[in-house]
């Protein structure tokens, strides 16, 4: 055994306690300790990946996708690639001072920085998409009409509703607002699935509610401005007021475009839709929508907003960013596998 004098340097929310020779932004093979609330210490989770630990590197936004592929940048424009497993990651989230990330296989990964990560478990083999945080609650959402809940986000809890035909499908997207938890999917008939309750934790509490689009699927849903808005197949959008019982469809004059659209987010008063044939949508109502990138068949998966950008992710590695929701960029790709989900750490 090896014993050595400890210090306690900080970065960000984020304390560690580490041996005297090593300095915040070097590596380390042994577990770390740290802690996200003052003087509340604990040890890593001992499945944590302790090979090359990076100290002190909190990055600020983080991109998952194909064979287990993590991409984390300080910046949104320049990238660095690492990865975890070989699954795939559908989706990740930033909150409560860690980033979730959801997958293959009933896959629960947890990290403090965004570029080490630990492994969770979840109980579950059904595949999972989308994660929010809400009510002091995280809810991960899944195949089977799969509902996880954790308060902390590595003790997870198998919340789906006991009925199996409830849902009925897959559920691939949901979001918090307003104490309402409202998620979106699809069901084995190949139609959409609204559904919204106040306390996920209670598996029959969940309520379907009738999608005015009659979408074939609806495959992501935000909350921002005191409004709920669902995306998904052939261009389709509803939205509804903060209550989450009130939908209707957007742009009733037209739809503005046909393809799927896969994700969407808000964030200065402004709603962005992303597109599977790589177009891109924005609103500031939610309602009147318009095309601010034109389809060039880069298919776009995921779509986020931090640090004064919008950041949006897709097949082959595909990155664009804007810092108004109009004009985007494109950022050489440094991976060809495809990236599914993004999320900022704000």
């Amino acid at each position: 055994s090896v014993s050595c004098n400890l210090k306690t340097e900080s970065t960000g929310n984020v304390t560690y306690i580490m041996p005297n020779y090593l300095q915040m932004g070097e590596s380390a093979d042994i577990p770390l300790v740290f802690s996200t609330n003052a003087g509340q210490y604990a040890y890593l989770d001992p499945q944590y990946t302790f090979i090359n630990y990076q100290v002190g590197s909190i990055a600020n936004f983080v991109a998952v996708g194909d064979a287990g592929v993590i991409l984390y940048s300080m910046d949104g424009i320049n990238w660095k690639s690492t990865s975890f497993g070989n699954l795939f990651i559908n989706g990740v989230i930033y909150s409560e001072s860690q980033f979730i990330a959801v997958g293959e296989n009933g896959l629960i990964y947890s990290s403090i920085d965004g570029v080490n990560w630990g492994n969770m478990v979840s109980n579950t083999s059904n595949e999972l998409f989308d994660t929010t945080y809400g009510s002091d609650l995280f809810v991960t959402v899944g195949c089977n009409g799969t509902v996880l809940t954790s308060s902390n986000g590595s003790t997870w809890t198998n919340s789906s509703p006991s009925d199996s035909s409830f849902f009925c499908g897959d559920l691939f997207g949901i979001a918090y607002g307003n104490g309402i938890y409202v998620s979106v999917g699809q069901d084995i008939d190949e139609q959409s699935i609204l559904a919204t309750t106040s306390n996920p934790t209670q598996p029959e509490s969940w309520v379907k509610i009738i999608d005015p689009s009659s979408a074939t699927e609806l495959t992501a849903v935000a909350y921002g401005g005191e409004k709920f808005v669902a995306v998904g197949a052939g261009g389709a959008i509803i939205y509804a007021s903060k209550t989450a019982n009130d939908w209707q469809t957007a742009n009733s004059s037209g739809v503005v475009t046909t393809s799927q659209l896969g994700a969407v987010t808000y964030a200065n008063n402004l709603y962005i839709a992303a597109a599977r044939d790589g177009s891109i949508l924005k609103s500031s109502d939610a309602n009147n929508w318009t095309l601010t990138r034109v389809a060039d068949n880069k298919v776009l998966y995921s779509v986020a907003h931090g640090h004064n950008k919008f950041i949006s992710v897709g097949n082959s590695g595909v990155i664009l960013y804007s810092l108004d929701g109009e004009n985007w960029i494109s950022i050489p790709p440094i991976t060809s596998l495809n990236l599914y989900g993004i999320a900022a750490r704000n």
